[in-house]
């Protein structure tokens, strides 16, 4: 069995042996998977995960798919857009930002064909995320849209079954919420 290390800010896991071999891609292999960054020698904790070969390739071979998409997430709140991004990116995909509708069809323009999915707020002023959605939809009518409130997964369904929103979030969501609702978004 080989142990799994990878790194905090790069998606694709890197299989070790035991300690780092002093490169500067290695150096970076860090926490997740029971393991922790000392100097330059990658550690073990009290636990590791074992892995067989094949799983760690599909698990790096997930990780560098995911690196391929870009997610735009667009909010009022900084705090809940930095939250999502570090999320997104930690589960590897690449981020950008907009803090509302109007920058959101800005970034969409000059990012037609990178951007896979957006991560919108329902209530935002001057333009909601319902509005902001149709706008983005004339941009770029291919464009996956999750739209994520406090709003139950439930009334979000009845209230926009017809819109083309293809997924709903509620907040506050985990990790593990978001992947899944992002994963299944981008490859439908």
């Amino acid at each position: 069995m080989d142990r799994l290390c990878w790194p905090a800010r790069k998606p694709a896991p890197y299989l070790v042996d035991g300690w780092s071999d002093g490169r500067t891609d290695s150096m970076q292999q860090c926490a997740l998977a029971g393991w922790r960054l000392r100097g330059s020698r990658c550690a073990p904790f009290s636990h590791t995960l074992s892995l067989s070969a094949h799983q760690a390739t599909a698990l790096a071979q997930e990780q560098q798919t995911e690196s391929m998409y870009v997610v735009l997430v667009v909010d009022d709140e900084e705090g809940v857009r930095l939250v999502a991004k570090r999320m997104l990116e930690r589960i590897g995909y690449s981020v950008l930002t907009a803090g509302d509708g109007n920058e959101g069809a800005t970034i969409v323009r000059a990012h037609t064909g990178t951007i896979a999915c957006v991560l919108l707020d329902l209530s935002m002023p001057h333009m909601s995320g319902e509005q902001t959605f149709y706008l983005l939809r004339t941009i770029k009518p291919d464009l996956r849209a999750v739209l994520m409130s406090g709003y139950t997964r439930e009334e979000m369904i009845a209230r926009f079954s017809e819109s083309g929103i293809d997924d709903f979030l509620h907040k506050p969501f985990t990790m593990g919420e978001l992947r899944q609702v992002i994963q299944h978004v981008i490859s439908s």
